[in-house]
């Protein structure tokens, strides 16, 4: 009879450390699912603010040139244009020339002082566009390292992550250096252009 209750007590004991070791698992499995949810989540809230940023950015730095150029007769749109295709990198390292050019053409007889403050707007905003992207490759580069590694990976992807897609999220780059990544050479710049090229529709 000693017997048969030490038996009992034993599977009481067994029965109750299962119960234990499956809630203790149970708490780890559902506290990684939350913590993996709640890390996409802010991750990808992070990286939709990073790109609007990038926007932001090119605005801002649109609306100081058109305060140092004041009032033109072009179209807001080709101004736009213009200026963002020379901080996106389009125009090469010509590109303040460029915004100078369309500022002079609106402009009439620009002050040539006017030259240096365009060139300064261009290459501050350029500066700080590309350090915005470059913010955002590294939120991108920690995100898909963590969607690739085993146990975060899988409870992210069980969260249902990534809800975004990610080509949404290329840096914007220059004509120049798309070509050279794609033909692995790299072609010297070209200071000879003198007029800007048409504005993008």
């Amino acid at each position: 009879m000693f017997k048969n209750r030490q038996r009992g007590a034993a599977g009481i004991v067994a029965l109750i450390a299962i119960v234990a070791i499956v809630v203790v698992l149970g708490g780890i499995f559902f506290m990684s699912y939350v913590s993996a949810a709640n890390y996409g989540n802010a991750t990808e809230a992070r990286l939709k603010a990073k790109l609007q940023d990038n926007e932001n950015v090119l605005s801002s730095g649109y609306q100081q040139l058109k305060g140092v150029a004041g009032a033109t007769s072009m179209a807001r749109d080709d101004q736009i244009a213009i200026f963002k295709a020379a901080i996106q990198g389009r125009y090469g390292p010509n590109g303040s020339q460029q915004v100078f050019l369309m500022v002079k053409e609106a402009n009439g007889g620009a002050d040539p002082q006017l030259y240096r403050k365009v060139q300064q707007v261009v290459e501050s905003t350029q500066k700080e566009f590309q350090n915005s992207q470059t913010q955002m490759l590294d939120i991108l580069r920690t995100y898909q390292t963590a969607l690739g590694s085993f146990w975060q990976g899988m409870w992210l992807k069980f969260a249902g992550y990534p809800k975004i897609n990610f080509a949404d999220y290329a840096i914007v780059s220059s004509d120049a250096a798309a070509d050279a990544f794609k033909t692995k050479r790299q072609k010297a710049p070209d200071f000879g252009r003198d007029t800007a090229p048409a504005p993008a529709k």
